[in-house]
């Protein structure tokens, strides 16, 4: 009798009892793209960043607890190798099924790394192998579309049961995204579009959406400070050409852009590509791009 009235007891607790079930582990690395992922899961779980504030992702240094997290990610939203160099080191030997590379995605628009320090607005751009890509891809309105749009589909394969929230934040993003490409255009609409240098090529996205042109780069790869011979050469070029205002970057040293400018009224201010100095949350993506709308504006209305 005392069995049987255990065995009930247990049988009602069962019955009672909530299901329950594991969310999606997600982690995403770079602040812009945990941005799109966290705006689509909001209210549901809390996306890891694994690449944060004041990091360069070329060369970042990953705590162990940061390569944990990695190892146990049902999902790892990244760009790709040639972006996050560390982070392809963990996941060299990991399944495809749980990597989301963006650099992969069909939707994804993909522009060809420019070879040379001075740009050329007409040159022809193409789709290589991806050691040829430049990697800044959330820079574009409509890869931003395309990453939330892949995430929500995952999410929707993968954790049904929060269908309706997933369809509905991914909508919400959707609409913030086009709402912000319009007023940033509107924004940029008539600068002029050929006045000033990026510290490294990262931003041919963000100019192909909103028709502006820097007219150099100070240097061809971020990681290594350009030499003497290339300093004077752009501090010629700044001389013979009607140069307004130089961008340095928040992860890179300042220095060589105040060389380079000493001595003439060139403007000195900092693009952050990453939103590396923002808070991160759904919200980074679009303060990081109205940041760099307002940046490019503030100094190009300066002459």
């Amino acid at each position: 009798m005392f069995l049987r009235s255990v065995f009930f007891l247990l049988l009602l607790c069962c019955i009672a009892a909530p299901r329950v079930y594991a969310l999606p582990n997600v982690v995403a690395s770079i602040p812009p793209l945990h941005s799109l992922v966290q705006g689509v899961m909001q209210g549901v779980a809390k996306v890891e960043l694994l690449i944060g504030a004041h990091q360069s992702p070329h060369d970042a240094s990953l705590a162990p607890s940061t390569v944990r997290k990695v190892m146990a990610a049902e999902l790892v939203v990244w760009i790709g190798p040639s972006l996050e160099l560390p982070l392809a080191r963990i996941l060299k030997n990991a399944g495809d099924d749980g990597q989301m590379r963006v650099m992969e995605l069909e939707s994804i628009q993909r522009l060809e790394s420019r070879p040379a320090g001075l740009f050329d607005e007409n040159q022809e751009q193409h789709s290589h192998g991806e050691h040829s890509i430049d990697p800044h891809l959330w820079l574009s309105t409509a890869n931003a579309r395309a990453i939330v749009v892949a995430v929500r589909d995952w999410l929707l394969s993968a954790d049904a049961d929060n269908a309706d929230r997933y369809r509905n934040n991914a909508g919400q993003m959707l609409q913030r995204i086009e709402y912000i490409h319009q007023q940033i255009k509107g924004q940029l609409d008539q600068k002029d579009a050929e006045s000033y240098m990026v510290f490294h090529d990262a931003y041919q996205y963000f100019e192909q959406d909103f028709s502006i042109h820097p007219v150099a780069a100070v240097t061809l790869h971020p990681e290594h400070a350009p030499g003497a011979k290339r300093i004077h050469m752009l501090r010629q070029y700044i001389k013979q050409n009607n140069v307004h205002c130089i961008f340095s970057e928040p992860q890179f040293s300042a220095a060589v852009v105040g060389t380079i400018v000493e001595g003439s009224s060139v403007k000195h201010a900092t693009l952050d590509p990453l939103g590396l100095s923002l808070q991160p949350g759904p919200d980074l993506w679009f303060d990081l791009m109205q940041q760099l709308a307002t940046q490019l504006s503030d100094c190009l209305q300066s002459y």
